[in-house]
């Protein structure tokens, strides 16, 4: 088989007609441009990790001549067997070519759509227009790939994704944090913001054990600028919880100290908006429906490099992070959680990235807890997201487990 495509800027519907027949040959049509010959790249790699022999290969046309992108498409079909025409990508122009070669080349190629968003596929011969689903997905990994980023992992960079190991005891652990967290948010941030400010100083990365001195941490964290705060009913509840062990309040001798429980629970504790992007990742991991899991598959704190190649200290790199992304089928979800205030910029952020790696299908969502308290500026990034397309799920501290996940798969509602 060997399928025709028609080179979109939209580049999953570029490749996903090889994802669903793994044909002998793709041929792309369009003005190889040095956007669409790094596409092309791109496909490659993705379908040789995929193990999917494919060939795929670009072929030239001026896109606003008619009659040349007819001779060009009669040339394919004359030079190959089984030709397959993709019609969801490409300009009016090229739709009126494969029309016409329809009428040429009746019983030697067909007429399919491809739709990259609903996983399906519509057979359009002969007017019959049949319509058939294809159980079809990426991983977060593969769809990056796509757009010509790469997914970076701690083991490459220390700002790199981090590998979350979502075992039973880790989400007990999620859960009994969510519980403290819940009643109050922002001081919860506070407090993790504090702890995050001694990193360096009163304990080191390899380290699960902090002690400190209230009044000398008080005044290096002013040095940081960052607020000293030490909420003891907090950090009893953690001991309580079993999330933090040997807690001393340091009544007498003005020196708190503990130890966290391990690692991942120290990265919960040390980073101000972890535990909602861990709660929520949580959620949708445990997402079930029909015995199946709602998510082909969920990503948290996501590192994309967006040239693919990880550049040298002394080299400018363009990198962002994404709290969380959903894949189901083709269609991603970018979420940004904020615990605390949101700045319309992080609005911004969101939609780039999501943008440029999300493709024409995604969805972008801000996961929020207590957006409207903030008076002032909540209902600004309430309008400025509604413009944007973004999807406010906000009050997530206040909602039951079911009633979150009822928001999550509403998610495809629209």
């Amino acid at each position: 088989m060997t399928i025709i495509e028609f080179y979109d800027k939209a580049d999953i519907n570029n490749i996903v007609g090889a994802l669903v027949y793994k044909p002998h040959k793709v041929i792309l049509i369009g003005d190889c441009n040095r956007d669409m010959n790094q596409s092309v790249e791109d496909y490659r790699r993705l379908l040789s990790k995929k193990g999917i022999n494919t060939v795929i290969d670009p072929v030239k046309v001026e896109t606003q001549n008619l009659h040349r992108i007819y001779d060009a498409l009669v040339k394919i079909v004359e030079e190959n067997e089984d030709c397959v025409f993709d019609l969801a990508g490409g300009d009016d122009l090229f739709l009126v070519a494969v029309g016409m070669i329809a009428q040429q080349y009746k019983d030697k190629v067909q007429l399919h759509r491809i739709d990259a968003r609903k996983n399906t596929v519509t057979d359009c011969d002969a007017g019959l227009n049949t319509t058939e689903e294809i159980p079809l997905s990426l991983s977060v990994e593969e769809l990056v790939s796509v757009y010509g980023g790469r997914v970076i992992y701690t083991e490459d960079l220390d700002d790199g994704t981090y590998k979350w190991d979502f075992n039973e005891g880790f989400i007990r652990d999620i859960e009994k944090m969510w519980d403290i967290f819940k009643d109050d948010p922002r001081g919860w941030n506070t407090q993790m913001n504090a702890l995050d400010g001694m990193s360096g100083k009163y304990y080191g990365d390899e380290d699960l054990y902090i002690e400190a001195n209230k009044e000398e941490a008080k005044a290096y964290l002013k040095t940081k600028d960052v607020k000293f705060v030490f909420f003891n009913r907090m950090f009893r509840r953690l001991a309580s919880a079993g999330i933090i062990r040997g807690y001393n309040p340091g009544f007498d001798s003005g020196v708190f100290s503990f130890s966290f429980k391990n690692e991942q629970v120290k990265r919960c504790l040390t980073k101000a908006g972890q535990l909602l992007e861990l709660y929520a990742t949580y959620v949708a991991r445990e997402l079930f429906r029909d015995g199946e899991a709602f998510f082909d598959d969920v990503a948290t704190g996501v590192y994309i490099d967006w040239d693919g190649k990880l550049s040298s200290e002394d080299e400018a790199d363009v990198h962002n992070e994404i709290d969380i992304i959903l894949m189901k089928g083709l269609v991603p979800v970018f979420i940004s959680c904020k615990s605390g205030v949101v700045k319309v910029d992080e609005l911004y952020k969101l939609s780039s990235v999501a943008d440029r790696f999300g493709g024409p299908y995604v969805k972008k969502v801000l996961l929020s807890a207590s957006l409207d308290d903030d008076k002032r500026n909540g209902p600004v990034v309430r309008a400025r997201a509604k413009q944007m397309g973004i999807r406010i799920i906000d009050d997530v501290d206040n909602m039951s487990v079911s009633y979150f996940r009822k928001q999550l798969c509403m998610l495809w509602d629209n």
